[in-house]
């Protein structure tokens, strides 16, 4: 019974189901494994059972494994396993921080690298989003693949049955920075930007004459509440000029939200990009596998326009089109003309 309940919690994961084990793990290549959390208690009733992975991970692999766990703030007993225990924290549903994905990577290639035999066994809470992500940016980085939307197809067959592993559009954009980045050798740094507009194009008609505002985070802090927005839309388009300019820099989050009656507001979407890419992005590698467009108009100091559709954001509300549209306008300077 309490198998048949794992492998319904699990839902469409490749579970590892030979030599007497049953668990939520999957080889990506014979030196990486996706893994689901290995847990204690009741936890352990309906997902991977602690002492069954150390088990496994002893009897396979014995003082040649690493662990890595991404999850925020669930942790375990390191005393169950005989091998080092890392820990690369950030949020569900979210990409990492664009340095942790670079620090992981050097750090799995540095254990593999070190004896042909090593492996590492990755996992967050459901060993699928956040550990296709950092696995999907290592694919690339070994040049295991060749690009993101092979890596991303690559992981997505070895640990899922529907070929639905990544699937959250801001961990996929991460996977393609993890790209640029790599192929193009470039020396990732914390870029400044500055938000000076913001165009929405193909707004829905249930929300016309609605109020709306936004959030922009930055290292998930709120850095700035929009005031609110009556959105007076003119054929689904509208325009806010951001007061003074923002300064935003590296991970961004920005969060949109429906202002409703007695001080309730109803979430929308959110999504999430790094303003280094912005001024380093490939055109024709964004827009095939993110959704998502950035572009320098002109010289330096002149706009940049990042472009979201609606397939680019997270967490995606029913009633946004397929053509709706988010264009942010950005500047290297924070009076520079924008028109």
């Amino acid at each position: 019974m309490l198998t048949l309940i794992k492998r319904k919690v699990s839902k469409n994961k490749r579970r590892y189901q030979e030599d007497n084990y049953d668990l939520d793990l999957s080889y990506i290549t014979p030196n990486i494994i996706a893994m689901g959390f290995p847990s204690q208690s009741l936890e352990s009733l309906y997902r991977n059972d602690i002492t069954d992975v150390a088990r496994f991970l002893e009897e396979k692999h014995r003082l040649q494994y690493k662990i890595y766990n991404l999850c925020m703030t669930r942790k375990y007993d390191h005393s169950k396993f005989k091998s080092p225990i890392v820990y690369f924290p950030f949020h569900d549903h979210s990409p990492p921080p664009f340095h942790m994905i670079i620090s992981f990577c050097l750090d799995v290639h540095q254990w593999l690298s070190y004896q042909h035999d090593n492996i590492v066994a990755v996992h967050c809470k459901a060993g699928k989003g956040r550990t296709g992500t950092m696995i999907c940016s290592y694919l690339l980085h070994s040049r295991i693949c060749a690009n993101a939307e092979a890596a991303l197809r690559f992981f997505n067959q070895k640990r899922t049955m529907d070929n639905r592993g990544v699937t959250i559009p801001s961990q996929i954009r991460y996977v393609n920075y993890y790209e640029i980045y790599h192929h193009q050798n470039l020396n990732y740094h914390q870029t400044t930007l500055y938000l000076r507009a913001m165009e929405f194009i193909a707004f829905p008609d249930d929300l016309e004459n609605s109020i709306v505002y936004f959030e922009v985070h930055i290292m998930d802090k709120n850095e700035y509440t929009s005031p609110f927005l009556n959105l007076n839309i003119r054929r689904g388009l509208f325009r806010f000029d951001v007061p003074n300019s923002l300064a935003i820099k590296g991970d961004i989050k920005m969060i949109f939200y429906e202002k409703l009656h007695f001080k309730r507001t109803k979430y929308l979407f959110h999504f999430w990009f790094n303003t280094f890419f912005i001024q380093h992005g490939n055109q024709e590698s964004q827009i095939k596998n993110s959704n998502k467009l950035d572009y320098q108009i002109s010289k330096e100091g002149m706009p940049y326009i990042f472009i979201v559709n609606s397939m680019g954001m997270d967490n995606l509300h029913t009633i946004f089109s397929p053509a709706f549209k988010i264009c942010l306008v950005l500047t290297d300077q924070p009076h520079s003309p924008i028109d």
